[in-house]
């Protein structure tokens, strides 16, 4: 026989920690499902930058003008013109195409031929 008494009309201990946890499931899914949606139609893909290796940047074509994106790839053999300054330009290549990359900022102090970078910059065409 149990010790522990309810007051009447009481629900046992045990049923309301059930309903409790029932209550924040239903609560947790649906905020999970809340967010899903505000990611999946609130035009999240609009701020979304892509990684894009120059295969892919040349086979988007007329695509890719404009866009924010991440090249990434081998900075080319021998590829790399720097006036000293801040002009600098190079190719980026993937081992299938190679883009050429102008920037008028100061490289990074790493920056060498022949290793892999990542970039994120707007794209034109020229």
């Amino acid at each position: 026989m149990s010790n522990v008494t309810t007051a009447p009309g009481a629900s046992p201990p045990s049923a309301l920690s059930s309903a409790r946890t029932r209550r924040f499931a239903i609560g947790a899914i649906g905020v999970a499902a809340l967010a899903f949606g505000v990611i999946a139609f609130g035009n999240i893909g609009k701020n979304l930058v892509y990684y894009w290796g120059p295969t892919e940047l040349r086979a988007a074509g007329d695509k890719a003008v404009g866009a924010t994106i991440r090249l990434g790839g081998q900075v080319a053999k021998d590829s790399v013109k720097f006036d000293g300054g801040s002009h600098l330009e190079f190719d980026v290549a993937d081992g299938k195409a190679a883009v050429h990359v102008m920037s008028s900022g100061v490289p990074p102090q790493m920056f060498r031929s022949e290793r892999p970078w990542a970039l994120m910059m707007p794209y034109s065409a020229r």
